[in-house]
């Protein structure tokens, strides 16, 4: 059964999840904010992810680097050079051609990571609720939230997806 078949009467979508500790998903994936772009972009497409916590030598986030500041950063430079297209046969449905470019473009080896990240972090505690966290998505139209403990140290990162993962049908009969 797909979406356009299910009945809204028959059933309902509920949250699963009490705290924003349950919600996330823990030991993210970090990236430095020293590493060149072209590290940032090929751990971006080797974890199948749309974006990753920046973090300094001291590992505390300062900031969030994803596919859009990658693409947004490209765009306003020179073009990239030439590269071997035949190198990026299995990457070409899930890579979009910027990316692909900032990893094997001779630009990507000065820029680095702080120069074109955002360094805006919206942060939520452990202990947040997730309707807390829900409502944050939305008012901030946001991808992720980072999830930090008592002392701000990085637990884990919550995505849209995350959220979505939690949604468990209830029927209404």
């Amino acid at each position: 059964m797909n979406a356009s078949q299910s009945s809204p009467a028959a059933a309902r979508l509920i949250l699963v999840a009490d705290k924003a500790a349950d919600l996330m998903t823990k030991s993210p994936v970090m990236i430095r904010a020293d590493s060149a772009i072209r590290t940032a972009a090929a751990v971006l497409i080797a974890e199948e992810i749309s974006g990753a916590p920046v973090v300094d030598a001291a590992n505390r986030v300062i900031g969030v680097i994803s596919h859009t500041d990658i693409v947004r950063y490209d765009s306003e430079g020179p073009p990239p050079s030439s590269h071997d297209t035949g190198y990026y046969h299995d990457l070409q449905l899930r890579c979009p051609p910027a990316l692909r470019d900032m990893i094997y473009g001779s630009r990507a080896d000065s820029v680095r990571v702080a120069d074109v990240m955002s360094p805006v972090i919206i942060k939520v505690s452990t202990q947040d609720s997730a309707i807390a966290v829900v409502a944050e998505f939305l008012a901030l139209k946001i991808h992720r939230l980072f999830v930090v403990d008592e002392s701000e140290k990085l637990v884990g990162v919550i995505s849209a997806l995350d959220v979505m993962r939690h949604l468990k049908r209830q029927s209404t009969d």
